[in-house]
């Protein structure tokens, strides 16, 4: 016996079947993430709507990053079994971690704050207030 699964998607605007040159679009605004399914219809206008803006932007740029407290890091790693020294420079791997923890950390808490986020935040742009 075969069977025979199909998939389909539909327009979140309009609930029509998405067609070909439709799909989902991934966009970041005001620092969170959304998807949406569009029919290529309606992928054309949001991008003709869009392009207003995208004209007249710049491309994002990182964040630099923020410097970090080397006792705090050296407590972290320790409480990890990472073994530092006790002076000197830390290594770049050891503040890597450390600032993968603490981002890890902060999504964590602000999952719990946002239960009804639409997604991850966008990864070049932080959110004022």
């Amino acid at each position: 016996m075969v069977r025979v699964m199909t998939y389909r998607s539909y327009d979140d605007l309009d609930g029509q079947e998405v067609d070909e040159g439709g799909g989902t679009v991934h966009f970041c605004f005001e620092g969170r993430a959304y998807e949406i399914d569009l029919r290529a219809e309606n992928v054309e206008e949001m991008r003709r709507l869009l392009s207003r803006y995208t004209s007249h932007g710049r491309p994002a740029q990182p964040p630099p990053e923020e410097p970090v407290d080397g006792r705090e890091v050296r407590a972290w790693a320790q409480q990890q079994g990472i073994e530092v020294a006790p002076l000197g420079r830390l290594a770049s791997q050891v503040v890597e971690q450390y600032r993968r923890a603490r981002e890890q950390e902060r999504a964590t808490a602000e999952d719990a704050d946002d239960a009804s986020a639409a997604g991850p935040g966008c990864p070049l742009h932080t959110p004022a207030g």
